[in-house]
This record gives C-alpha cells, sequence and structure tokens, in this order.
C-alpha cells in the first residue's frame, strides 16, 4: 500500500510506474487500524528516543548480524483481524552541523581522557575509607602515588566509540522519528503487541554505543 497527499498522486504513480513496469494500481480506501471495540481504552503508542546522543551510532546488520526488519515483519504478523499496529517512520535530511557536533565529540572524548576524565566521571576520586583513613595514615612517597596515577591513553571502548563515530559522519546524515500506535479489543492485548514492537526495535541496540 502507498498513502500519499492527492497532490503527489501522480507523481507517484508515474514513479511506480517507471521502476515496475508491470505493475497494477488500484485506487483503494484507507485502512483504519484503530479497534471499534477497544476504542480508546485499548489504543496505546509513542515513539522511539535514543539512550545516549545522536552522535553515538544504533548497531547496524554489519554489527549485530541479525536482520532486524524480519523481526519487526514478525511482531506484525502476530496481529489478527481484530487488532491494529501501525509503525510510521519520519525522515528528512539533517543540519549541516550535525557532522561537525560528531567530530567535537571525539575531540572531547580524547581530551576527557588526557585530562584523567572517563565518561562516568572525574577518575581518582578519594573513598569514605580514604576519609577515614587519613588522619591515621602515614605521608605516601613518590612510589607509592604511582599506582593512582590516572590513565591518559585511550582505552578500547574509548577507540571504539571513536571510530564508530568516524564511520558514521562518513555517509549523509539524517533525522528519523520512529512512532507506533496499537489498537485491539483490550489494553491487556495492545500491550502484548507493543512489546512485541519493542522488542523488534531492541536489535539495535548496541551496549557500547547507542539504541532505543
Amino acid at each position: 500500500y502507498s498513502v500519499v497527499p492527492i497532490v503527489l498522486l501522480d507523481v507517484v504513480k508515474q514513479a511506480i510506474a517507471a521502476a515496475y513496469p508491470t505493475a497494477r494500481l488500484e485506487e483503494m480506501s484507507e485502512h483504519n487500524v484503530f479497534s471499534k471495540v477497544g476504542k480508546m481504552s485499548g489504543t496505546i503508542g509513542g515513539e522511539f528516543t535514543l539512550k545516549k546522543p545522536a552522535s553515538l551510532p544504533i548497531a547496524t546488520y554489519m554489527e549485530s548480524k541479525r536482520d532486524a526488519s524480519r523481526a519487526l515483519l514478525n511482531a506484525i504478523a502476530g496481529a489478527t483481524r481484530e487488532d491494529g499496529i501501525g509503525v510510521q517512520i519520519l525522515i528528512r535530511p539533517a543540519s549541516d552541523g550535525w557532522a561537525t557536533a560528531a567530530r567535537k565529540k571525539i575531540d572531547k572524548i580524547k581530551k576527557d581522557r588526557m585530562s584523567g576524565k572517563d565518561s562516568g566521571g572525574i577518575t581518582g576520586l578519594l573513598s569514605v575509607r580514604d576519609i577515614i583513613e587519613a588522619p591515621w595514615k602515614p605521608p605516601e612517597t613518590k612510589d607509592s602515588k604511582s599506582q593512582y596515577k590516572v590513565e591518559t591513553q585511550l582505552t578500547a571502548a574509548d577507540q571504539q566509540q571513536i571510530d564508530a563515530i568516524e564511520e558514521k559522519v562518513r555517509y549523509p546524515g539524517f533525522e528519523a522519528l520512529v512512532r507506533v500506535v496499537v489498537s485491539s479489543n483490550t489494553s491487556a492485548r495492545s500491550q502484548t503487541l507493543l512489546k512485541n514492537i519493542i522488542a523488534a526495535f531492541a536489535l539495535f541496540d548496541s551496549p557500547s554505543l547507542n539504541g532505543f
């Protein structure tokens, strides 16, 4: 199915005919995904948001080795005639500054590491035990202090983030908005269908980078 505004109807028809010369187009009434039985009580939905800043990429097929589109289709296929599922994906070109912001993220990772910081904050902070023992603890020599030296070299996790961001900025960027609405006879059934959709999008999650 293809749903388009009236003003773009002829343009879409020509585009489909050009790509698929043997295709036959038929005008149909728009499908209603909302249940007449469940009404508002059986309808839930929302939109996906990224867990981390957009400069960090989500997991791709090359990383996960799993087909997320198949998982999403399987989740939608679980709907019956009494159920309705709508997944809306809106995309548009990102502003020119998104790549610059991503490169600033790389610089920040390097500077934080050089200054003794990490993603969790400043390293080398004193613990409660250190504070309590301080009045009775003898002064530390230079050699004993060396064990508390802050690591300024990039860790494997830092380098992985930098490589992932650099790979992302090689390609054109797009802003994306993913919305989901589910409608069924009962609220419990709608919750089950929505959880299946969320589980499918979990395949895009990368533990060390980004996800939904």
